[in-house]
């Protein structure tokens, strides 16, 4: 793409995912050529040195034009690729797509209407989440709604812990860049790099938007290469404390809704082979963890201990109180004007 640079990055780390990447690429193709010729668009694919015959099936697809394709000689681990899908971007915006997820029929084409007309750091676009084939959902159908603007509190609150969620943002990356502490490696090795600048962006003060409804299919469940408690408890919560130091509210409120609200549910899902292939760790070891990071939060620990431990009938019923004491909770956050 010659020029002028492109108004947004279509960005896909990969890694030995080629079935998914192949659906990803079909879905998306049409609409990222026509998007191309424009100028609008540019396609980043950003291989992760995989071994599956991803290679040779991008090369294939470079010969056509509308996609760039990086590989890296070795594999760098999944948050070097994610820096590298920021860094190496041309477009001013990027949206990063996970190889397993697939925005909706025509997604693509608004999101870059949307940028066109608005100014926006940050763009949420939430997920339908499914635990099997993804190509068994398609076609889907389209979202009707557009992103509405919405304070940081309130983003906050719609996205809590899928703040982590690679494929539900998209983000202005010169805004990004031009903030005095931007720092796109200060979290890598956490396997939540990309909370850098997701965080950074919520917090900046700048236009915030949020689809009201589903703009993506996204696949639940798959094993992420990390140890999934150590991530969501003390990764999460270093991280969260560190870069919203300086916006107390809502670094208070991600902290305390992983543990009323994420956690209860990602358990739950793990008891119902829902959450993938995950298994129940020690869990006395689990335990420890959330009472060093949580000292003070006795009666939401033992809620998710219960939940993973009782009997499915009772474990059912102390998932459905976690779950309304959550809505209350929310409820009650939204009465406060504009929190921060």
């Amino acid at each position: 793409m010659l020029g002028n640079p492109p108004l947004l990055t279509v960005a896909v780390p990969t890694y030995n995912r080629l079935g998914c990447l192949r659906l990803l690429l079909s879905a998306i193709g049409p609409e990222v050529q026509r998007l191309h010729a424009e100028g609008t668009v540019e396609l980043l694919v950003c291989d992760n040195a995989s071994t599956d015959g991803t290679t040779e099936f991008l090369e294939g697809l470079a010969i056509a034009g509308w996609l760039r394709v990086l590989r890296s000689p070795f594999n760098v681990g999944a948050d070097a690729n994610f820096i590298r899908c920021l860094t190496e971007a041309r477009g001013r915006h990027v949206w990063m797509i996970g190889d397993d997820d697939l925005p909706l029929p025509g997604v693509l084409e608004r999101v870059a209407a949307f940028l066109a007309r608005r100014r926006c750091d940050l763009l949420y676009l939430p997920a339908r989440w499914h635990s099997g084939d993804l190509a068994e959902c398609v076609p889907a159908p389209s979202p009707v709604m557009e992103p509405q603007p919405v304070n940081a509190g309130e983003l906050a609150i719609r996205a809590n812990a899928y703040v982590t969620f690679l494929s539900s943002w998209v983000l202005d990356r010169e805004r990004y860049l031009s903030l005095a502490d931007a720092r796109p490696t200060r979290f890598e090795g956490s396997f939540l790099a990309q909370l850098e600048w997701h965080l950074a962006l919520l917090a900046a003060g700048g236009p915030l938007y949020a689809a009201p409804e589903a703009w993506l299919l996204a696949r639940a469940g798959h094993g992420g290469g990390y140890a999934l408690f150590e991530t969501f408890v003390q990764q999460y919560h270093r991280i969260i404390g560190e870069r919203l130091a300086r916006a107390p509210s809502i670094r208070d409120f991600l902290q305390e809704h992983i543990l009323r609200g994420y956690l209860p549910g990602l358990v739950w899902g793990i008891r119902l082979g829902k959450a993938g292939a995950f298994r129940l760790a020690d869990w006395q070891a689990v335990e420890a963890m959330m009472a060093r990071v949580w000292p003070d939060r006795p009666r939401q620990r033992r809620r998710i201990t219960w939940i993973a431990s009782w009997p499915q009938p009772l474990a059912r019923l102390v998932m459905a109180t976690a779950w309304l004491d959550t809505r209350a909770w929310t409820r009650r956050l939204r009465t406060r004007e504009k929190w921060r």
